[in-house]
């Protein structure tokens, strides 16, 4: 296994233990699932996994479906709020570029910053660490009940936007254990995949109106799904026109996903939510339109020209936002994603090839393929150097293999003949055999006592022949 393929499997691992699970079926024991209750016989009791066996789909056995998992959960409860907003809609005098104040259920700051500053009395006491087994059930004291996406695109005559929804909701079963006296509670798990369209007429003459989109439940493939689903959300849109824009073809617009069941409690929530947005006939999803801002800082302006050439194309309310750049001008979908993740390119120095188009030119096994440049071993070269080198100068005797091969150096450095003895006869003046020859004999005294007294160093290691 290789380190991406290690790195992808530790996210599917946390993703299936945070978010649920996406494709995988069949996984554990089968149990039959048809009737009000479950009878375990005393072979599949022995089992800890178990799934549907006629859809494959998982049975949680340990814990209910709101404990077990933590995003991509619409609670229930959304129907109150939302008659409690009302349709009414901001209007276009002070309607802001994002208002999600018609989409009931997302997640509100709710901190006032007109009141008083909150003041804490009392002593920190931090004489004792910290206890990793913390309470969390805090952390879901904010119940969404829906998940939106806003995006600008473009609809001329004839264009419309595709949607397709997909979720889960859980069934509780009483479960018959051999040996245990109270029935267990399992829940079973109900996906379910929906499919609408919004035709481009209807977002241009609907402005600042709430649409409800109609939705059908429909298979993999597309076709009718005539499964009695129990519990499903509802698709709600709102458009408006882009502020700063004259284009009567161009829009905002936010789909938003909502849990519209009054009910609470883990038979009445939707786990695993999500949706896509897909331009169809014509329509085109434009870049988001940014602030412009009067004056930057240099850090702005830097972060400007890093990612000029990267746009955004949607914006997430209680969710992240993904899309299809395509070319860069314009994506060809949109969709929601509870959990994002994001691969960061490997900070290598490596070059990729691009065609034309400044897309990457992959291989046969679909890598990228890098720029190579032909260069010389300087590796082997440089290790040959100094073995020569190595040799040259530990040779002190004729008699030496290292002298054979270099007998001039030799001389040099044992009898004070050679290039280096005659070097040191044109910068002394003197006799080779003098102290400046006798100083670059190894281990002679009297070149040491040259160099304490600070006479001149050899010439020899000075000026070539």
């Amino acid at each position: 296994m290789s380190g991406v393929e290690a790195r992808d499997h530790v996210e599917r691992a946390v993703r299936r233990e945070l978010f649920g699970p996406g494709d995988e079926l069949h996984l554990g024991t089968p149990v039959d699932c048809t009737g009000a209750n479950i009878v375990l016989s005393d072979e599949q009791a022995k089992a800890f996994v178990y799934h549907d066996a006629a859809t494959g789909q998982e049975l949680l056995t340990k814990m209910d479906p709101l404990r077990r998992y933590g995003i991509g959960v619409l609670f229930g409860g959304g129907a109150a709020a939302l008659s409690a907003v009302g349709g009414a809609a901001s209007g276009p005098e002070n309607a802001p570029d994002i208002d999600t104040t018609w989409v009931s259920g997302l997640e509100v700051n709710d901190i006032d910053p007109n009141a008083p500053d909150v003041t804490f009395t009392g002593s920190v006491h931090q004489d004792r660490p910290d206890d990793d087994d913390f309470d969390l059930t805090d952390a879901n004291s904010l119940k969404p009940s829906a998940m939106a996406v806003s995006f600008k695109v473009r609809v001329p005559d004839g264009a419309s936007l595709e949607l397709r929804v997909w979720g889960a909701s859980y069934k509780r079963y009483g479960v018959t254990i051999p040996g245990v006296h109270n029935q267990a509670e399992w829940w079973l798990r109900q996906p379910f995949t929906l499919a609408g369209m919004v035709a481009g007429s209807s977002m241009l003459s609907g402005t600042f109106e709430r649409l409800v989109v109609p939705v059908r439940p429909v298979n993999e493939d597309g076709s009718d799904d005539a499964t009695l689903h129990r519990l499903l959300p509802q698709v709600q849109l709102y458009a408006r026109p882009v502020p700063g824009e004259s284009d009567p073809q161009s829009r905002l617009v936010t789909v938003a996903l909502v849990n519209v069941d009054p009910g609470l409690g883990n038979a009445h929530a939707l786990f695993q939510s999500g949706f896509e947005v897909r331009a169809a006939s014509g329509a085109s999803i434009e870049p988001y339109p940014s602030v412009d801002l009067t004056e930057r800082d240099d850090e702005e302006r830097s972060i400007n020209l890093l990612y000029r050439n990267k746009s955004t194309f949607a914006i997430g309310h209680g969710c992240a936002a993904l899309w299809d750049e395509g070319d860069g001008r314009s994506a060809g979908w949109v969709r929601t994603d509870p959990m994002p993740s994001y691969e960061v390119v490997s900070l290598t120095p490596n070059v990729y090839l691009r065609d034309q188009n400044g897309a990457y030119l992959t291989d046969a096994s679909g890598k990228r393929r890098a720029v190579t440049v032909p260069c010389r071993n300087w590796q082997r070269e440089a290790t040959a150097d100094v073995s020569r080198s190595a040799s040259s100068f530990a040779c002190t005797g004729s008699g030496s293999r290292s002298s054979d091969a270099y007998p001039g150096s030799s001389r040099a450095f044992s009898r004070g003949g050679g290039p280096a003895h005659e070097a040191v006869r044109r910068s002394t003046g003197a006799d080779g055999g003098g102290l400046a020859a006798r100083a670059i004999r190894p281990g002679r005294r009297s070149g040491v006592r040259a160099r304490q007294r600070g006479d001149a160093l050899p010439a020899a290691s000075l000026a070539p022949a």
